[in-house]
Formats: structure tokens, C-alpha cells, sequence
């Protein structure tokens, strides 16, 4: 697709879209999260809930991508990131931070912990003060096709493809493999290569892939490659917790091959898709920016849910999760929606 076609209102339309549908996806890991944890392992319901769980595992790299996206094509100065992104951000952080400390805390030994731990789903608010405190030095970076290649390649290996094949034979290796492929990687730790560790190959991926034109094989190829890694995802976490009998996570982390592969094509997908529909763009481009604050509540909503008990009388998993995921979309934006129309919160904590 023409960039002509994506943007609307000088937007990169598609990026609305996926901000959407990436809060979406977050909210659905975090519905079926309990019953992931508590279904029997091999069971039915386990099965359903590891493979709608393992479909879904792109949302919260291609938030990441779109940021890159939004953040990389600017030119912002130092001053302006720190005193406007960054501060933001971190008021963000303390605000919601301490308000869900506030809704469970017994003591104030308790208040500080909960300050921190509770609200588990904001490590992403302080990951992207990360990324952005970093902009400048990758600035360099993606001003040349060669140098985010170089940067890309370093993080696929060191980032996501050792410890992806560490798991793998951590699980399914034998003792001496294990033991032998250990030793490499400890060695290979000792590189020290902080730099393209963590989301930033993501967040420089993201730019890149909007960046480059993709034909149409080329987009068929990773859609396939795409597919694979939603397979893979779903398949090495079924024969890891069946074959150990306990719960495994690690090929559910973001940053794995299976998962990075995943999000590659529901990114390229988004981005080639056609947007003719102006009456669906408008709403899109309207709720994309409740998606934060939409992120950040959703959890109190959930909560909320589960302590009144509202969907638990519901025994099939499907229905469980679809009324579950429908309420807690719906409330979670129109809280959002709310916080974004208030003077003073919309400027701090949405």
C-alpha cells in the first residue's frame, strides 16, 4: 500500500488501528490468564486457553513497533523528549501506581510494595521511558538502511534467538546438550551487548518495517512466517508443560523468535491492509487515543469483575472469555474516554 493510502489527516492510519486491537489482544491475555494458570494441564479448557493465549502473544510487540513508528520519524529535541514524553510517562507511572496501591494496601510497609508490584502491567509505562531515553542514540542508527540491518541482526541473535534456543533445550535437550549449550550462552553473556538487549529491536523494527516497501510475495512470505511463529508459540508451550508436567512460560515471553515472527505479520498485515471505510478510519483515529489509559485501567476493571463474580457462572471457557473480554473492553474505554475529556488528566495521565 502507498503511504498515501495509510495516511489520513497526516496520520499513519494503520497505526490507529493497531493500538486498538493490541490493547484488545492485552486484555484478552490477561481474561484468560487465571484459567491458563488453573485448568488442569492437557485438559480441554487448558488446551483452548494456551491456544487462543499463544495467537495472541503479538499485541504488546507491536505497540512497541508503532512507537518506534511514531517516536523514530520526529525530530525531537533532547529538552522537549524529557520535559514533554518522559514526564509524562513517569507522572503516568506514579499516579496509577499509587492508586492501585491505595485500592489494596493494609499497612504502609504494605502501601509501598503494592506501590511497586501490584500493578504488574505497568513495567510497560517505565519499558518505553526506557526506549525513549534512548532515542537519541538511535537516531544515528536509522539514518542508514545498513546500520538498522547491522542493529537488527544483533538483536534477533543476542535478544531473542539465544535465549528462545536456550529454552528449547533447557526443555527438550538432554543433560549434556543442556549443560554444553549452557556453558556457550554464559560465555556468549559475557559479550556484554546491553545495547540491542530488550524492546529496542522492536521499537527500531517497527520503523523500519514502515519504512521499506514490500511486494506482494514478499508479504506473503512473512504472513507464512507469521503463521509459523503463532504455530510454534502454541506448540512449544503444549509440549513443554506437558512434556515437564508444570507450567511453562517462556514461549510465551515477547521476546522470543516464535513471538517476534508473530508480530512481524500482523504488523505488515495492518500496514498493507486497505482503509476505504472513512466512517470506521474517523472511530478508529477517535478511540485509538483512549488506548493507554484504557491499557493502564483495565486491570482495576478486571479485578472488579472477578471479585462481584459478574461472568463466573458462565462454565463454557469460550462464552467465559468473550463476555469477560466484551465488558471489560467496553468499560475500560469509556473510562478512558472519560479520564480524556477532564482538564488536567487528559494533559497527565491518559
Amino acid at each position: 500500500m502507498e503511504t498515501a493510502q495509510i495516511n489520513d489527516r497526516k496520520r499513519i492510519l494503520y497505526l490507529d488501528y493497531i493500538k486498538v486491537f493490541a490493547s484488545l489482544a492485552v486484555m484478552l491475555i490477561h481474561v484468560i490468564a487465571d484459567g491458563w494458570y488453573t485448568s488442569g494441564i492437557n485438559s480441554s479448557d487448558w488446551r483452548f486457553y494456551n491456544t487462543v493465549d499463544g495467537l495472541i502473544r503479538w499485541c504488546v510487540p507491536v505497540f512497541v513497533m508503532a512507537s518506534g513508528v511514531l517516536f523514530l520519524n520526529k525530530n525531537i529535541p533532547i529538552k522537549k523528549l524529557y520535559t514533554k514524553y518522559i514526564l509524562k510517562l513517569l507522572i503516568t507511572f506514579v499516579v496509577w501506581s499509587l492508586l492501585y496501591a491505595l485500592t489494596s494496601y493494609q499497612t504502609m510497609t504494605g502501601l509501598f510494595y503494592d506501590f511497586f508490584y501490584r500493578p504488574f502491567h505497568l513495567w510497560y509505562i517505565l519499558m518505553t521511558i526506557g526506549l525513549y531515553i534512548c532515542i537519541p542514540l538511535f537516531k544515528p542508527i536509522i539514518s542508514s538502511d545498513n546500520r538498522i540491518i547491522y542493529f537488527l541482526s544483533l538483536s534477533f541473535v543476542f535478544a531473542f534467538f539465544l535465549p528462545w534456543t536456550s529454552s528449547i533445550v533447557n526443555h527438550f535437550g538432554g543433560n549434556v546438550l543442556n549443560r554444553a549449550y549452557t556453558a556457550i550462552i554464559q560465555s556468549l553473556n559475557n559479550l556484554d551487548i546491553h545495547i540491542v538487549l530488550g524492546y529496542s529491536g522492536y521499537f527500531i523494527l517497527g520503523f523500519y518495517l514502515n519504512k521499506i516497501s514490500l511486494n506482494k510475495k514478499q508479504r506473503i512470505i512473512i504472513y507464512s512466517i507469521s503463521l509459523l511463529g503463532a504455530l510454534m508459540t502454541i506448540g512449544l508451550s503444549y509440549a513443554a508443560c506437558v512434556k515437564l508436567n508444570t507450567l511453562v512460560e517462556d514461549y510465551f515471553q515477547y521476546l522470543r523468535v516464535n513471538v517476534l515472527l508473530t508480530a512481524m505479520g500482523i504488523f505488515v498485515w495492518f500496514k498493507y491492509r486497505n482503509y476505504n471505510n472513512q466512517k470506521l478510519n474517523n472511530f478508529f483515529i477517535k478511540i485509538s487515543k483512549y488506548s493507554l489509559a484504557a491499557y493502564i485501567v483495565h486491570i482495576f476493571i478486571l479485578d472488579t469483575i472477578k471479585k462481584y463474580k459478574v461472568t463466573s457462572n458462565i462454565q463454557i471457557p469460550v462464552l467465559y472469555v468473550i463476555c469477560t473480554w466484551g465488558i471489560l473492553f467496553i468499560v475500560s474505554y469509556l473510562i478512558s474516554a472519560i479520564i480524556n475529556h477532564i482538564p488536567v488528566l487528559n494533559k497527565y495521565i491518559s
